[in-house]
This record gives C-alpha cells, sequence and structure tokens, in this order.
C-alpha cells in the first residue's frame, strides 16, 4: 500500500442510522453498488477529482434519489465544476487536510511531465461517447456538454471503443487531422510553386509552434485547423481551374471541409475559410463567379449534414436547450452580452484585443518565423501576380490577416 495507516479497519460494512458513509468520487464497481443500496445511514460524497466523477456508471443526477444528502469538494475547481455541469449547486468546500501521523506520503522522485495541455475534461468527454447510448451529444455523469459540436468526441469516442480507454486511445485522430491539414497544404503549395514547396508548406504545417502545439492537443482545436484546411485546399483548386468538373471537386473538398469545421468549433470554424475566399473575390474582381452553379454546391451538402445532425440533437430530452447553448449562448454569446446563466456567460472567457493575434503571430511562428517575414517583405509584389500564384498569395492574406485582426 502507498500508506501506513493506525486508522481502525473493519471486515464487513454494516451500518446503521447513526453512521455516515463518506463515498470518494469513484463510484464504480463495489463502490457503485455500495452508493445504490438502501440504508439508515447517512451517504455523503467528497470529490478531489471532478472528472473522475464526471466518469461514473451512475449519473450525478440519481445520487440524491439514491440517500445522498451532502457533497463536499476539496478545491474551488472541483466545487465549481459540480456546480455548473454536474447540476450538484450546493456542494460545500472542504479544503485539503494531511494528517502526518496517520497517512505516510511514498517516497517522491524527481522528475519532468511532458503532457502537452493535459484536457481531463475532453478526454473525461471522448470515453464517455464511447459508452453513450445516444451520441448526438456528449455527457458527462448523465449531464449534457453542448459547448461544442461533437466531432472531436465521435471519432476519439469511435477508437475508444475498438481498443479500450487509455491518453494514447483518445489522441489517435489526431494523427489523422496532422495528416489532413499537412496534405491539404501542401497540395495549395504545389499547385502555386512546385513539389518543392508543398513538400516545405507539409513540413511547416506540423511543426509551426501553433500549429504543432492545437495539433497534439486532445481539443476541438486540432479537428478545426484539419477542416479550415481542407476548405483551403478545395476553395483553391475550385479558385484555379477552367475545367468545370475540376470546379466541381473543389468546391465539393470546400464543402468537407467546412462540415469538418464546423462539426469541430460550430459556425465559428466557417470565419477563415469566408474571408479568405471573399478576399480573393474581391482583389480578383471575380464576381461572376458567384453566378457559377459549382459555388452552390456548398450549401445543400452542409444543409444535409447539419440538418441530419440538428434533428437527432432535437430527438434528445434536452436537444432544444442544448441547440440553444451551442448557437445562442456560445456563438452570438461571445460576440455581446447575452442574458445567459453564469456558466454560458461565453462574452466574458476570451477577454482580447484587436489585433493580439496578428502580433503575436511571429511566435507562433516559430521555428519558422524568419520564413515568414521573408514572405511578409515580398507580399506587395506577388499580391498583384496572375494566375495561380497569385490567387495563393491573395488567399494566404484573406486566410491570415482579417481574423488575426
Amino acid at each position: 500500500t502507498w500508506f501506513m495507516t493506525r486508522a481502525r479497519t473493519i471486515a464487513q460494512l454494516n451500518p446503521v442510522a447513526d453512521d455516515v458513509l463518506v463515498f470518494p468520487e469513484t463510484l464504480n464497481g463495489v463502490l457503485a453498488e455500495l452508493a445504490q443500496h438502501p440504508t439508515q445511514a447517512r451517504k455523503i460524497l467528497f470529490c478531489q477529482n471532478q472528472y473522475y466523477m464526471a466518469m461514473n456508471q451512475i449519473p450525478a443526477r440519481d445520487l440524491r434519489g439514491m440517500g445522498f444528502t451532502h457533497f463536499a469538494a476539496s478545491s474551488i475547481a472541483a466545487r465549481d465544476f459540480l456546480g455548473s455541469v454536474l447540476g450538484i449547486k450546493d456542494a460545500g468546500l472542504i479544503p485539503h487536510y494531511i494528517d502526518a501521523g496517520i497517512f505516510r506520503p511514498r517516497e517522491k522522485i524527481m522528475q519532468i511531465a511532458l503532457v502537452p495541455r493535459k484536457m481531463p475534461r475532453e478526454a473525461s468527454l471522448v470515453v464517455a461517447m464511447a459508452a453513450q447510448q445516444n451520441h448526438a451529444m456528449p455527457e458527462l455523469g448523465g449531464v449534457t456538454f453542448a459547448e461544442k459540436p461533437p466531432l472531436l468526441y465521435w471519432l476519439g469516442g469511435a477508437v475508444v471503443a475498438s481498443v479500450g480507454p487509455s491518453p494514447a486511445a483518445s489522441r489517435v485522430p489526431n494523427l489523422l487531422y496532422g495528416l489532413v491539414t499537412a496534405i491539404a497544404l501542401a497540395l495549395i503549395a504545389r499547385r502555386a510553386a512546385g513539389v518543392t514547396a508543398a513538400v516545405f508548406t507539409g513540413v511547416v504545417a506540423v511543426t509551426a509552434l501553433q500549429l504543432y502545439d492545437v495539433l497534439i492537443w486532445l481539443a476541438t482545436d486540432a479537428p478545426l485547423v484539419a477542416g479550415v484546411a481542407l476548405s483551403l485546399a478545395g476553395m483553391y483548386a475550385a479558385l484555379t481551374t477552367e475545367s468545370p468538373s475540376g470546379r466541381r471537386r473543389g468546391y465539393l473538398v470546400l464543402a468537407a471541409g467546412l462540415g469538418v469545421a464546423f462539426f469541430a468549433k460550430g459556425p465559428a470554424g466557417w470565419m477563415v475559410p469566408g474571408f479568405a475566399y471573399l478576399t480573393v473575390i474581391v482583389l480578383e474582381r471575380r464576381w461572376r463567379e458567384l453566378l457559377r452553379p459549382q459555388p452552390w454546391l456548398v450549401v445543400p451538402v452542409l444543409a444535409l449534414l447539419i440538418g441530419a445532425w440538428v434533428l437527432a440533437v432535437l430527438g434528445r430530452p434536452d436537444g432544444l436547450e442544448s441547440l440553444r447553448v451551442l448557437f445562442w449562448y456560445n456563438l452570438v454569446g461571445r460576440a455581446v452580452a447575452v442574458d445567459a446563466p453564469a456558466q454560458f456567460a461565453y462574452a466574458t472567457g476570451h477577454l482580447n484585443s484587436p489585433g493580439k493575434y496578428l502580433l503575436e503571430l511571429p511566435l507562433y511562428l516559430l521555428p519558422w518565423t524568419a520564413l515568414a517575414l521573408a514572405a511578409l517583405m515580398r507580399s506587395h509584389k506577388h499580391l498583384r501576380e496572375p494566375g495561380a500564384t497569385g490567387t495563393a498569395w491573395r488567399l494566404a492574406v484573406g486566410a491570415i490577416v482579417p481574423s488575426t485582426v
């Protein structure tokens, strides 16, 4: 055992009315059976790690019906999670205290942990999705998590369902996101400047600091980057071909990329592709492109994909509220203050000043910042260049500048 104790232990539990049973947050196995067993004793739950509690086979909403009268947490973060996510609003706060006379911690070993941005909430959602009956929205402890569409949890949950839960399994789809990002951007570079540029672009796409960080991070940003890159590749192919069939294929790839971006991050995922497309149309004065039939193929494809998912969400008991969280609180509410519950006040969660991301871009592009600065010095010349190469430059400016300003 990892500790030595002089506390009294018993071989069999026979609680009576005056006893108090304090359960940990991991109500699985024998503990789950005991939690559900009727007893005259008081049941109290003490939560130290809220993410373990979210993975319980017993939904949090059922605990009071099983006789749990009090809830407590060891930290403010755990207490707030119980209230905002699991619906346990009255949890008390009991800070950690360890009696050194009873518990003797094991010997500490100096070590460096290389764990990129641990995201236990997302990991919990991925594992939970693998076991859910209804996959329209992810759930934690029986509580729907409607902040983002569920692509991250669908793909991660599919892998976990196949090979079992583990940190590695939950991140397997990140390999796909990185591969799609590298290939999509490399295809743009190959069409614009040849094979050498394509290889180099693919390397930069997965090694630049911010992109690398995002692509290995278990969060919705990883599939978002893949969807945006795929959108730009399809857009560029459609705008640089004279073949109606080639234009059709390009716009279908654009639709697929926009679909991935939506199911990763919601309608906000369309911002970068939208700015990029409008920039090319305006700078090249290609208004007639909007009169062609091929660009409008995107609309029915997205309507079919998103519409089917929205109907599936509406089929859930909390479907309408989930859509309100996603499209009103989390989309409109990030831009302006809306009348929303405290846990959905997203307007106060991302306080950024105008131009912040543009000013930080040199840091994000490390170790390729010098290359980016060289490209910036030449951009004024290439922005006026005709043909596919010039379109690539205009597409890049449209994708970077408006979104970061």
